[in-house]
């Protein structure tokens, strides 16, 4: 059973479901431009898992990934992956859910304004 913050569950179902109702939500009509969203736990190493623990930390962090773009093309394409410590509260997780979802909505703005402009940009 894994704890996220939100509540125990059997799967990041619920976990998954917080973040991605936030970026839904906040890219409102444009939700569309959420072209890929994944949950899991992040991959540490022993070490790093002893250095998260010496901070004080869970030994654990969740990975959230995904990609916006505003086409199905894949050019332009912005993506992101942030790690969340698991057992954060149930408000930590839902501010850690709204940061990450007005981070989507800038980033989704910033490529339609870019598009307008039509200078294709490549980020690396």
């Amino acid at each position: 059973m894994a704890s996220s913050g939100v509540l125990k569950v059997e799967s990041f179902a619920s976990y998954e479901q917080l973040f991605l109702e936030a970026i839904k939500k906040e890219l409102g009509p444009d939700r569309g431009a959420l072209k890929a969203f994944e949950i899991k736990y992040a991959e540490l190493t022993p070490d790093e898992r002893r250095g998260l623990t010496e901070k004080g930390m869970a030994d654990r962090l969740i990975s959230i990934s995904g990609a916006l773009g505003l086409d199905d093309s894949g050019i332009n394409w912005r993506v992101f992956n942030v790690n969340v410590e698991e057992g954060l509260s149930i408000g930590e997780d839902a501010a850690m859910a709204l940061t990450l979802a007005q981070q989507c909505a800038a980033c989704v703005a910033d490529m339609k304004a870019v598009q307008k402009t039509g200078v294709a940009v490549h980020h690396v």
